[in-house]
């Protein structure tokens, strides 16, 4: 699987380092995991980066009439994520390891990152901790 390292967010370690119960985190980060993959499919409809800037268009797409590296979906749709203690895996499977070109750019390929935490993604995982501390 090619997988992106998230620095981690310093408010958000804050708010994780609070939660005691081993269960709650999983719990938290299942959910933080889930609008993580959501979010970052959604890029694919929108074309923009994690940071909100618009991909450059690819010739292919102007010339087929669809969205920049929406040809089949299969790289979209195979965005996956996996729940670690502590942490959650951001990524693709090797079957569309082809994507880590869009996401780091190569010499024929313009850089079109997907994969990341946008600001969105950021209140929406401190709204899910601030929510299981308060339960």
């Amino acid at each position: 699987m090619f997988k992106i390292s998230l620095r981690s967010d310093p408010k958000l370690k804050k708010l994780l380092d609070k939660i005691d119960n081993p269960q709650t985190i999983q719990k938290a980060l299942s959910a933080m995991a889930i609008e993580l993959k959501n979010s970052t499919r959604a890029r694919f409809f929108f074309s923009k980066d994690p940071l909100g800037r618009t991909w450059k268009k690819s010739e292919a797409a102007k010339r087929e009439g669809r969205r920049t590296l929406v040809k089949t979906g299969r790289l979209r749709d195979s965005v996956d994520t996996n729940v670690k203690p502590k942490r959650i895996e951001l990524g693709i499977p090797k079957a569309t390891n082809y994507g880590k070109y869009f996401q780091l750019g190569s010499k024929p390929q313009v850089k079109r990152e997907f994969l990341g935490i946008s600001k969105s993604d950021r209140k929406i995982m401190t709204k899910i901790l601030k929510r299981e501390l308060s339960v």
